[in-house]
């Protein structure tokens, strides 16, 4: 990766790059998300049952799911990463502050929920369609965009922004600071254990 980006981006395109691969293997999860729509739709099919009816929608707009998985994970490793070293000066000098993992993390998941947003605008209105569960040819991805902005312009594709931010950020940010404030502790105890057996 170093001889595109330089010794001086490689982590940052290192981590954007497994954020890409992450957001295209979560589509393999698609029909577990199908599901859960159903069900907020009072549908109380259950799961082998649906993937009985729904064989052919399961993967229902799957490609516009994989482009907003690999704009948001991408973005939210990425962004994370660069804010975390213009903290640190690409210099570690000791652990870092919880609260400093907070900041990074919120950065990158706001970034990655603003620019992945049109994308889950159109792959929801494809998912929730209701000619969905008749059996008749889906609208394409790029009619649904094109309806879109007839309808509404580019503010179109920030519908939900809002609801998306208060939900997604918090998330993402507890996630990624807590799993690397919690993985050194983890790393110190395994060492520890390890050395008291050895004992």
């Amino acid at each position: 990766i170093s001889q595109w980006t330089g010794e001086k981006y490689k982590s940052t395109a290192t981590h954007m790059l497994s954020g890409a691969l992450y957001g295209v293997v979560e589509v393999a999860f698609l029909p577990l998300d199908r599901w859960k729509l159903l069900r907020q739709m009072n549908n109380t099919t259950p799961f082998f049952d649906l993937v009985k009816q729904q064989k052919n929608n399961l993967y229902v707009g799957s490609a516009i799911t994989c482009l907003r998985n690999i704009k948001a994970f991408s973005t939210w490793f990425g962004v994370s990463d660069v804010v975390n070293k213009y903290f640190s000066h690409d210099v570690q000098l000791g652990p870092v502050p919880f609260y400093q993992r907070v900041i990074t993390s919120s950065a990158g998941a706001i970034a990655a929920t603003i620019i992945s947003n049109p994308a889950d605008v159109v792959k929801t209105i494809m998912q929730t369609q209701s000619d969905r569960f008749h059996g008749e040819k889906p609208d394409s991805s790029m009619k649904i965009v094109a309806k879109i902005y007839g309808q509404d312009g580019v503010y179109g594709f920030a519908r939900g922004i809002w609801p998306r931010l208060g939900s997604i950020v918090p998330r993402l940010t507890f996630l990624k600071a807590l799993s690397e404030e919690f993985t050194p502790m983890i790393n110190k105890a395994l060492d520890s254990s390890a050395g008291y057996s050895r004992k």
